[in-house]
């Protein structure tokens, strides 16, 4: 064209009128996409955002596309258009030959945040299968939980009472029903979130918590709990349901207690009251933090006696556990279902199950994880792109060398070996780069969780793995068609 008479700023205004026209179409197809994906994107990241195309957007977004191709055609129009015809029709002139090495980062970038987004969506799911597969120190399997009703009209310890009244009744009609194994109650369910937090002053003034919950005598076997010393609350023992707690292990920990039985909480306040057991630690709130000290009584007044401070984050009012037979749940939902309209007719029926709580914990992890993943495809496709441009033009600059060592008797084998290395390297490096970067932030994250999983060098190896399977894969095809073209192709021109 410049043989011919085509001005310099002619061809300038053809590169830039080139770019923009790609920019723009890339614009709708984005925000089609935009508009196709935007609810799996708000469910996934819990938003609630909206895509309103209004005039200010419109104008914001259209700027945008029109600078993006002005800015991708800038190079070819200000250098390319400045090369002089002799040397292209001459064929001296190599494109790219002096930007390799600013193209090799920048795709050598695009891999190391590929590889980063790889590693953290491995480090993710190995954490959720982790808490998954975690002994949480209780059977959460196969346990239905319905919320039971109270007015609560005679204040905290009325409602706490009317509930466990209530599910008394339910026991009592359930208790021979073929699909269920056993019925408990209790004050608050493990998966819901935090439990009722009670503060006190202990004998060395000073100020304690631990949490409590309320049960009836059948909460441990029901939950498949393990006790560690001492007994569990017996019916048979009138004086438990009054004066009877047992704790857990942190707080057998927390106050140094050698022998814990027969002891009492170290608060002055309390009424009468001893430790008649000791059950091992049970992860009842998220694993995001430690276990806690707990008392389990079967008595309100004894522990509302000693408080000073009472935090309770959700419903205290009695819940009706459920532990159904294997294979039994829908038999054991009907008969449940059918008692409850029975004792408190009127009433909306509704239950949940504390595997289904448990895992509703993570649900945020468990989204940034499939967000990460999205990431990953859409970066290891970008990625290569950038890499199959740059063997694109690697192997045209490279035709005439391809030729002549295929003449002098160089093999297939040889010739895609020699191709594919740069490229082997180039991923190696972005890997070295990107380990450490992905360790860091991995780390962080992982110290939301009291109980995580270590970060091995198979974590970062897989990553790089996938990254150069993926990049040899890319390339592959450019060299394989390089290194089956005829010599004759690239040489008889010259």
């Amino acid at each position: 064209r410049k043989v011919v008479g085509a001005k310099r700023i002619q061809l300038v205004n053809q590169f830039l009128g080139e770019a923009i026209i790609i920019s723009v179409l890339s614009l709708f197809i984005g925000v089609g996409l935009a508009f196709l994906n935007l609810q799996l994107f708000n469910d996934l990241a819990g938003k609630n955002l909206v895509l309103n195309l209004t005039t200010t957007n419109i104008l914001v977004i259209s700027g945008l596309a029109i600078f993006i191709g002005l800015v991708s055609g800038s190079y070819p129009a200000l250098i390319m258009s400045g090369f002089k015809p002799v040397k292209i029709i001459k064929g001296d002139l190599k494109i790219g030959s002096n930007k390799q090495s600013l193209r090799k980062a920048m795709v050598g970038f695009q891999f190391v945040l590929s590889i980063f987004l790889i590693g953290s969506t491995l480090v993710m799911r190995k954490q959720i299968e982790h808490l998954r597969e975690m002994n949480l120190g209780f059977d959460k399997d196969q346990v239905m939980v319905v919320q039971m009703n109270a007015s609560g009209q005679g204040g905290l310890r009325q409602a706490i009472n009317q509930g466990f009244e209530l599910t008394q009744q339910f026991k009592l009609k359930l208790e021979n029903t073929s699909s269920i194994k056993s019925i408990a109650s209790a004050t608050q369910t493990v998966g819901t979130g935090g439990w009722t937090n009670i503060g006190f002053t202990d004998n060395s003034n000073n100020y304690q918590t631990f949490d409590v919950v309320f049960v009836d005598p059948d909460y441990l076997p029901t939950m498949d709990i393990e006790i560690v010393a001492g007994r569990n609350f017996s019916k048979e023992i009138p004086s438990d349901a009054r004066r009877s707690i047992m704790v857990n292990q942190a707080m057998v920990k927390t106050y140094g207690w050698d022998d814990p039985v027969g002891q009492r909480l170290p608060g002055k306040g309390f009424e009468d009251h001893e430790i008649i057991g000791v059950i091992k630690d049970f992860n009842y709130a998220s694993l995001h933090s430690p276990v806690q000290p707990l008392v389990i009584s079967m008595s309100r007044t004894l522990i509302f006696s000693g408080t000073e401070n009472i935090n309770i984050p959700g419903s205290i009012v009695p819940k009706l556990l459920v532990r159904v037979q294997p294979g039994k749940i829908p038999a054991a939902i009907t008969e449940v279902e059918s008692v409850w309209k029975e004792i408190l007719a009127g009433e909306e029926f509704n239950y949940s199950f504390v595997d289904q709580a448990l895992a509703s914990q993570y649900s945020q992890e468990e989204n940034l994880g499939k967000i990460i993943s999205i990431s990953s495809i859409l970066a290891i496709i970008i990625g290569s792109l950038g890499l199959l441009g740059l063997a694109s033009l690697t192997l045209s600059n490279r035709a005439k060398e391809i030729s002549l060592r295929k003449i002098l008797g160089a093999s297939q084998e040889t010739i895609l070996v020699m191709l594919s290395r740069d490229y082997f390297f180039l991923v190696i490096i972005s890997m070295l780069i990107a380990s450490p970067i992905t360790y860091y932030f991995m780390e962080n994250w992982l110290e939301n969780f009291e109980y995580k999983i270590g970060l091995g060098a198979e974590i970062f190896l897989t990553a790089g793995g996938i990254a150069i399977m993926i990049a040899l894969f890319t390339i592959s095809y450019q060299a394989i068609k390089a290194s089956f073209t005829k010599p004759v192709d690239a040489l008889k021109y010259e």
